[in-house]
């Protein structure tokens, strides 16, 4: 009864040591599984954090372009205006300078006038200005 009973516990023990090395095995593969998607995980994220600084990168080169580009703006903003000054003082030279053409031309015709054949030329051009 002994040698019966201690055989069916033998064959229980290598049934349970069977068992024990196929949970050891599938643990390992398991294990084995998981360390390979760890370091394609670590390689991934090792990929995104270089795109993230890349892109950190491209966007602080944006930043300083789009203050380069301000300050240029407020450059040609400040030169428009003072062209646009230029353009002003120049159109009252210019209307300076004709009304002074105007005299002149008066002045001239006033001379022209003094002598007999001037006058009615004279009469003819003041009338034509005014």
């Amino acid at each position: 009864v002994l040698k019966t009973a201690l055989s069916a516990a033998n064959s229980q023990l290598e049934n349970a040591k069977s068992h024990a090395s196929k949970m050891e095995q599938r643990l390992s593969s398991q294990e084995s599984a998981s360390a390979q998607q760890i370091n394609e995980l670590q390689s991934k994220l090792i990929v995104a954090n270089e795109e993230k600084a890349s892109l950190e990168k491209q966007i602080s080169e944006a930043a300083i372009s789009e203050q380069k580009n301000m300050h240029a703006f407020e450059e040609l903003k400040s030169s428009q205006s003072a062209l646009q000054t230029e353009v002003s003082n120049l159109k009252m030279d210019l209307s300076v300078m004709h009304n002074i053409g105007k005299q002149l031309y008066i002045s001239v015709s006033e001379l022209n006038c003094a002598s007999a054949s001037g006058c009615e030329h004279w009469l003819q051009a003041s009338s034509a200005l005014d």
